[in-house]
């Protein structure tokens, strides 16, 4: 493939490498004990308004991957949104389960951390094990290989309350951690917990990309583009046309109202 592969163990020993000298990254992979050091060295790199002082700099475009997650979760930061994921764990039957009191911590962490960032989403994302989790530029996520748990948004401490106070109500209790299934490969949900999480299903968005992992380029950016081209037709779900100034059917002022159904839905009103 053309390509140089640099191995460090350390940090320090990436920056210190001679092979990487005055040469810039095309693809960094990080493991999950060096993704503190890592990221954090990268998040400096990237505030400082004078040139890097060492010699691990990232190409426009480079691709970041992590393999695997840190034990607390990751958070990546963009311009309109927080995402945060964490991994499935453990339990004492070895049945892989995720924690969503964790994964609401982590969010209410990052909101309070952030708070001041008005309009700030903050996503939440459960990626179970042998998952590819593929986050692009503008903060669109994607799964690729098996289903991710999607998180609900952070909920308000009054709300938190609210909640509880209804579970407690109900005797049933809401805290039940998503387990794994062995057969479907993707955690099993009561009726209770499809209200705090849904499956994020696989979709291979990154696949068809015409221009890969370039910068600021996603699913949603790479369509926006073609609309914006003048030459992009898009089938979209219903109800999106009454938005865009489209008279609906079925609503009081909508096309039935104007013309008989049965006449037009005809062969010989189509003709």
């Amino acid at each position: 493939l053309g390509m140089d592969v640099v191995c460090a163990s350390t940090l320090t020993a990436a920056q210190e490498n001679e092979r990487l000298r005055d040469r810039r990254v095309g693809l960094l992979l990080v493991t999950a004990d060096l993704a503190a050091d890592v990221f954090g060295y990268l998040n400096n790199q990237s505030e400082s308004k004078s040139a890097p002082v060492s010699t691990l700099d990232l190409q426009t475009g480079c691709t970041v991957a992590l393999i695997g997650l840190p034990e607390g979760g990751l958070c990546s930061l963009h311009a309109e949104c927080a995402v945060i994921a964490y991994g499935f764990e453990q339990d004492a039957d070895k049945k892989h389960i995720l924690n969503l009191k964790k994964g609401q911590a982590l969010q209410k962490e990052v909101r309070g951390k952030f708070h001041r960032v008005e309009g700030l989403e903050v996503r939440g994302y459960g990626i179970p094990v042998n998952s590819v989790f593929v986050v692009y530029a503008d903060g669109w996520a994607e799964a690729l290989q098996s289903p991710l748990v999607k998180m609900r948004p952070y909920r308000s401490e009054k709300q938190e309350e609210e909640k509880e106070s209804e579970s407690e109500s109900d005797g049933k209790p809401e805290e039940t951690p998503i387990v794994a299934s062995k057969e479907k490969k993707v955690p099993s949900k009561t009726s209770k917990e499809t209200k705090r999480w849904e499956l994020m299903d696989t979709d291979e968005n990154i696949y068809g990309l015409p221009q890969g992992l370039a910068p600021h380029v996603s699913p949603i950016s790479t369509a926006a583009e073609w609309l914006l081209g003048g030459n992009g037709l898009a089938f979209t779900g219903a109800g999106i046309s009454r938005e865009s100034g489209v008279p609906t059917f079925r609503d009081g002022d909508g096309l039935w109202e104007r013309y008989d159904a049965m006449e037009v839905s005809s062969i010989g009103g189509f003709a």
